[in-house]
């Protein structure tokens, strides 16, 4: 079972720093961190709210465009350096089941069809 993405997908996936990646998941693990090593942030609170600024700040430093809608949900744009070409679209949320992993959430990704 192979995968349909294109060549430039996979050398822009390859581009991503890990240690910089890692670092942001780790971060963000601690906005609501429990003493087991799991997270309770639910949607809205103030630990959702802190982890939403600290997303906002790490955005807006590497020059991201920001929106919110109508349900409260965070969007990072980042454009691309071909405005005619397909997007690339990952999405997660930052908030967590009642009882979390410290990932809860952080690993959900679709190609845009």
């Amino acid at each position: 079972m192979g995968n349909n993405f294109s060549k430039a997908a996979v050398r822009t996936a390859a581009a991503v720093s890990e240690p910089r990646l890692w670092q942001m998941l780790t971060d963000l693990a601690e906005f609501g961190a429990r003493d087991d090593g799991g997270v309770e942030r639910h949607a809205l609170s103030t630990e959702d709210i802190a982890a939403r600024a600290y997303l906002i700040e790490k955005a807006e430093a590497r020059g991201y465009e920001l929106s919110v809608d109508a349900a409260a949900n965070l969007w990072v744009r980042r454009p691309g350096r071909e405005p005619q070409a397909e997007p690339v679209i990952a999405g997660s949320h930052m908030d967590t089941q009642p009882a979390g992993g410290r990932f809860d959430g952080a690993q959900k990704l679709r190609r845009a069809s």
